[in-house]
């Protein structure tokens, strides 16, 4: 019998404070641009717009980032599940948006190590504060939103995985029935 793995609860929970931390950074930008955007959805003010995608970008990636470290643990073990199931376990979507968090996870790591060269590269004068850093650091929050908003839309579809996986592993073997008979070998007493 194979033995297919669950995710680990903690990391599921780090998952599930991203996705809701994300959704109120997101349902507060949607609200703040509704007033602040005309009709065919162009800023009104293009500097404060600016301003606020990139403190929604800034705030995204800073409650992505706890939650990183399980990120490569979950997938792996999505993998493994995604596998055994019959199709009629799980949604027909489950596979396309594995792939797209899948995808967000190496993008997001790579953008990660391509801003630590970024840093590396700065003038030692560029610190955080100076329009170096601070411009290197927007471009970067920037390249990663739509990885970050991958995770926000998709990420319940592997808690969705791991439950599926619960339901379709077999039922644990019974015990063995004790007979409540005597012995059936042996001496007799009369």
């Amino acid at each position: 019998m194979i033995h297919t793995p669950r995710m680990a609860p903690h990391d599921l929970r780090l998952l599930t404070e991203y996705v809701e931390a994300s959704n109120a950074i997101y349902e507060a930008w949607d609200k703040w641009t509704l007033h602040a955007t005309d009709p065919d959805g162009w800023p009104l003010d293009a500097r404060e717009y600016g301003a606020r995608a990139h403190r929604r970008d800034a705030e995204t990636l800073a409650a992505y980032k706890t939650f990183a470290p399980a990120a490569p643990r979950l997938l792996a073990v999505a993998a493994q599940q995604l596998s055994p199931l019959h199709p009629k376990d799980v949604p027909p979507s489950t596979a396309w948006q594995f792939e797209a968090l899948r995808t967000a996870f190496i993008a997001l790591t790579c953008l990660g190590q391509e801003w630590q060269r970024t840093r590396a590269n700065l003038p030692p004068d560029a610190g955080p504060g100076t329009a170096a850093y601070d411009d290197a650091l927007d471009a970067y929050q920037s390249e990663c939103w739509s990885y970050l908003d991958d995770w926000r839309g998709y990420g319940h579809v592997l808690s969705r995985l791991d439950e599926a996986t619960a339901r379709a592993a077999p039922a644990p073997p019974m015990p063995a029935a004790r007979s409540h008979r005597g012995p059936t070998n042996g001496p007799t007493r009369t």
